[in-house]
């Protein structure tokens, strides 16, 4: 089944300097690809014109549509999405992403989005694609909100990934990666986990970790050879000059941060940067 993801970064290249590599997207293709399906890309980076974007859409050929959506970015994502579904009210669409899962009532109330994605997307994506190629019922789907007959359809949240380490690599050949790796000199951003602990107040992650409560562990790490795996696949592909790890806080676990480090030295010449607070 061919999926088209879609981000919406309107103004992003002026901020960065360079189109930005999205892991989110990046693992729900790699997770969506492994299972055998296909996946193409439509990255927003000016505002939409409307045949110019159904024309994307059209060339991909999709079967389901799924956008991730920031709040600041999402009236782009809901104009999309209402044009789609003007002009091919067949196309199935769900969206995901910080800002679906923290007012999914409010997004859902969007009649243009048939699927809500509330936390984590791999697997909950992976199991509707599943379902629209077998035909099955997706009523059911953990993570996934949705409206049937008038009945909004709250299903549970499945527990957080506990084992990051299950994941493939995200995929970076959606975002025809050797483009934007030349625009950023040999910079390659990497994560090695997820979630933060802290209550800074612009961030999301506070809500988030409400959001999630009792379903696991919300901040984790993925294993020391699992990122050392990553990076030789990545070096062995591009021209890497530097990593520039993404994480909120890089160094929150100190045996691991010390354990990367000692590994690291041994194998790899080029520098990496980090996110840390000072305490």
């Amino acid at each position: 089944m061919k999926v088209c993801l879609g981000y919406a970064d309107i103004g992003g290249v002026e901020h960065y300097g360079a189109r930005k590599y999205y892991h989110g997207l990046g693992y729900l293709s790699s997770v969506l690809k492994q299972a055998g399906h296909e996946t193409a890309l439509i990255y927003l980076q000016q505002e939409p014109e409307r045949d110019d974007f159904l024309q994307q859409v059209a060339t991909i050929g999709p079967e389901l549509v799924a956008f991730s959506s920031t709040t600041h970015q999402h009236p782009y994502v809901e104009r999309c999405m209402h044009w789609i579904k003007e002009s091919t009210p067949e196309m199935l669409t769900v969206v995901g992403g910080p800002h679906p899962t923290l007012v999914p009532e409010d997004v859902l109330a969007n009649p243009d989005f048939d699927w809500v994605c509330v936390g984590e997307g791999e697997y909950p994506l992976l199991d509707l694609v599943n379902a629209l190629h077998e035909g099955r019922d997706m009523a059911n789907i953990p993570n996934l909100w949705l409206r049937r007959k008038g009945r909004l359809i709250r299903n549970p949240l499945r527990p957080l990934l506990s084992n990051l380490d299950e994941l493939p690599f995200p995929d970076r050949e959606l975002f025809d990666f050797d483009q934007i790796l030349a625009a950023n000199k040999g910079w390659l951003d990497m994560i090695v986990g997820r979630g933060c602990p802290y209550q800074c107040s612009y961030c999301c992650n506070p809500a988030l970790r409400e959001r999630f409560k009792g379903l696991g562990r919300y901040v984790r790490f993925r294993s020391v050879d699992n990122v050392l795996s990553e990076i030789r696949s990545l070096a062995s592909r591009y021209a890497v000059k530097t990593l520039n790890f993404q994480d909120d806080v890089f160094t929150l676990d100190r045996d691991w941060t010390l354990q990367f480090c000692q590994a690291y030295e041994k194998e790899f010449k080029f520098p990496f940067w980090v996110n840390a607070r000072v305490e």
